[in-house]
């Protein structure tokens, strides 16, 4: 009998981060985070593959069919991980370049201000809402709030505080939807960027984190199966928009240097 053609591993290769050296320097630990996010999902879609080949060939079965819970379990990590490092990447963009973007002497720089400044005057009149007396000695509430919004954007006042309190106030523990990382690019004068196409991807991924990827409506296995071509191209476009918000930043951050 002729022998039956070698199997291949289909394997699922996410596209290249761009090399850090692409970048300025303030950006570096930023990169460093997207570059490790993209290395754990291309490790799960590794894992992955290998073991869609390896069971798919002891069965001698097409390798295309319905995974098994494994399967499934790597390609919702590839998502969450992917998602998870443009949480972290944000974050750590606004803490790496907004101080150093306020210190300059650009419109820019002014419009940051503002912003950091009205959200300390919301932060701030939220947190007095529930002081109904005045001080003893008769002092205005409202005056000592506007000192505090001053203090808050001076050049002598610890900003990095500042930037970390507000970027923990906007995003909660991560960012779960379009909406939060709309306002955090805000507060590195991105306000262009088309990011609705993550909308699908941070459904998925609250899904999976909050509900386990649960739905007791299905007739079998009762989770959400999810299926691995629409689970790399979402996992692709989060990584895809992560690199967009990189060079957006980067944009923002020479155009700054040259001013």
């Amino acid at each position: 009998m002729p022998e039956k053609p070698a199997r291949k591993i289909n394997w699922i290769i996410l596209p290249e981060i761009p090399p850090k050296k692409e970048f300025s320097e303030i950006l570096s630990d930023a990169w460093t985070i997207l570059s490790m996010a993209k290395d754990s999902s291309q490790s799960f879609f590794i894992t992955y593959s290998i073991r869609r080949f390896i069971d798919k060939d002891a069965r001698e079965m097409s390798p295309k069919g319905t995974t098994s819970d494994v399967d499934q379990d790597h390609l919702r990590a590839a998502l969450v991980f992917s998602c998870a490092g443009l949480d972290s990447m944000l974050k750590q963009l606004v803490r790496d370049c907004l101080p150093w973007l306020i210190r300059q002497k650009t419109q820019l720089a002014d419009m940051l201000k503002a912003k950091l400044a009205e959200w300390a005057r919301r932060r701030m009149r939220d947190e007095i809402t529930s002081i109904s007396e005045p001080e003893p000695d008769g002092r205005s509430i409202r005056k000592e709030t506007e000192l505090l919004r001053a203090l808050a954007i001076s050049s002598d006042a610890p900003i990095h505080t500042t930037v970390e309190l507000c970027v923990e106030d906007l995003t909660g523990d991560s960012l779960q939807s379009t909406s939060q990382l709309k306002r955090v690019l805000s507060l590195l004068g991105i306000e262009q960027l088309n990011v609705s196409k993550l909308k699908e991807a941070f459904d998925a991924r609250n899904q999976i984190i909050h509900e386990m990827d649960v739905n007791l409506k299905a007739k079998t296995r009762n989770r959400h199966q999810r299926k691995q071509r629409a689970m790399l191209e979402l996992t692709k476009t989060v990584f895809a928009i992560s690199v967009k918000v990189l060079k957006e930043v980067d944009a923002v951050i020479k155009q700054a240097s040259e001013s």
